[in-house]
This record gives C-alpha cells, structure tokens and sequence, in this order.
C-alpha cells in the first residue's frame, strides 16, 4: 500500500490548527488547573516537564504557580516506578 502525501495547503492548515488545540499558540488558560483541564491530560517525562508543560500554556504563570498547584493537589503528577527486573 502506497501513501500519499497531504497536499502543501492541508500541512499547512494542520501546521496551525495543532498547536492552536494544545493551546501554545491561541489564549492561554487562566491558571495551571484551567490548563490542564482543557487538555483533559498532559504527559511529561519528569516534574520540571510538567511545570514547563503547563506554564506554556497559561498566561503569566510562574514556576512558583504551577509547584504550588501541585503540592495541592489541584493539579497532580504521576510518575511510575519502573519494576525490578529478576
């Protein structure tokens, strides 16, 4: 099966409207909690990925805003342990 590439005025459009839904480019979320929600969830690698995470997408949030949602719980970070091998 061969795939055919999008046409250059569909990349485009999908160029804006991708970071326009994960609010990088269109308004921002009033505070972290509001960010995260409008996402439903957010993924990161580590703590300090997620307080840059949800910092990109609110406006004037400082990393201070984001730690303190989260030592609240207002917002919540997981991070599994990986399991020992045998």
């Amino acid at each position: 099966m061969t795939a055919f590439p999008a046409p250059a005025s569909v990349r485009r459009r999908l160029a804006r409207l991708r970071p326009a839904a994960q609010l990088i480019s269109s308004a921002p979320a009033r505070n972290p909690a509001d960010a995260v929600r409008s996402m439903l969830a957010m993924q990161a690698q580590d703590e300090r990925g997620v307080k840059w995470s949800v910092g990109l997408r609110t406006t004037n949030a400082t990393e201070a805003d984001v730690a303190i949602q989260l030592s609240v719980a207002v917002i919540s970070f997981y991070q599994p342990v990986a399991a020992a091998s045998a």
